[in-house]
């Protein structure tokens, strides 16, 4: 026997339907990645790209895939060890022109970016984003 009227457990159903649905995107985890940019901040070529594979390929480091991500470039790896040999021969090889970061990169949500209609980040805690930029403390785009 259901002591609550319809419209209060359709509300609740919908509720919890909706704090599930953007909850869903931090069970797919993350990726080790490297995220390499140039030092002047410009949109990095297919040329470097393709230096950057050329590299990893050379020196037989494995890696998932390379993406560009607002105009730097994401190397996914399988394990922090290929990531960590990665960043060593990158900052070898490129040179003190780029700027190369350890980083987390979601694994592949793809099927989600067609239904989500705001941009969900996993990693992101908006409050700690308010306060940042409430108390001024960022050195650049949150």
């Amino acid at each position: 026997m259901n002591y609550f009227s319809a419209w209060k457990n359709l509300l609740i159903f919908a509720v919890v339907a909706i704090g599930v649905f953007i909850a869903l995107p931090n069970i797919f985890g993350e990726d080790p990645a490297l995220q390499v940019s140039r030092d002047s901040g410009s949109v990095m070529t297919e040329l470097e790209y393709s230096q950057i594979s050329l590299a990893l390929d050379e020196a037989k480091i494995s890696y998932s895939r390379i993406y560009e991500q607002d105009g730097r470039a994401m190397i996914l790896f399988g394990t922090v060890d290929d990531q960590l040999r990665a960043s060593d021969l990158l900052h070898e090889n490129l040179g003190k022109a780029y700027v190369i970061a350890l980083t987390l990169a979601p694994l592949n949500r793809s099927m989600l970016v067609p239904a989500v209609a705001v941009n969900v980040k996993a990693d992101r805690d908006p409050l700690l984003v308010i306060r940042v930029h409430a108390l001024g403390q960022h050195d650049g785009p949150v």
